[in-house]
């Protein structure tokens, strides 16, 4: 039989009524009930596939999510500090601007290091760069890059 028959018969099957299928031969209505039987079979293989990549998708995704929260909440203290740092470092260069005009980069180190030291300093930044997204610069008609 084709199959543009038994899809055919299946469709009668689906939308008909007893009444009408008693009607038919006997043969007609073994052929349109096994159509019948064989087409709900695959739709129902087919919903049960999708309804399981549904669950597991949407249960993989939260187990995701979950480990990533836990994650996250590992690194805060580690990220608290090391924005600490830098922040104190920040402060001692924005400070910097108002002792006169005679400033030298080693002058600014110096202050910097009597707060916190360059190798902390470097692994705070590190750090910090491990975590957040980089911005990259992009260039405008004057001047330098920026951000």
């Amino acid at each position: 039989m084709p199959h543009r028959r038994v899809v055919e018969l299946a469709r009668w099957g689906i939308s008909g009524t007893a009444t009408a299928l008693r009607r038919h031969r006997r043969s007609r209505k073994l052929a349109t009930m096994l159509a019948t039987v064989v087409y709900l079979e695959a739709k129902a293989t087919d919903d049960t596939l999708e309804m399981f990549d549904v669950l597991m998708t949407t249960d993989l995704l939260a187990r995701a999510e979950r480990e990533s929260k836990t994650e996250k909440l590992r690194r805060y203290p580690r990220l608290s500090k090391d924005a600490a740092k830098c922040a104190a470092a920040v402060e001692v260069m924005l400070a910097s601007t108002e002792w006169g005009e005679e400033i030298t980069i080693e002058l600014l180190w110096d202050a910097i290091e009597s707060v916190v030291s360059r190798a902390e300093l470097r692994t705070a930044v590190t750090n910090l760069s491990d975590v957040i997204p980089r911005r990259t610069p992009t260039r405008t008609g004057t001047g330098g890059p920026h951000w």
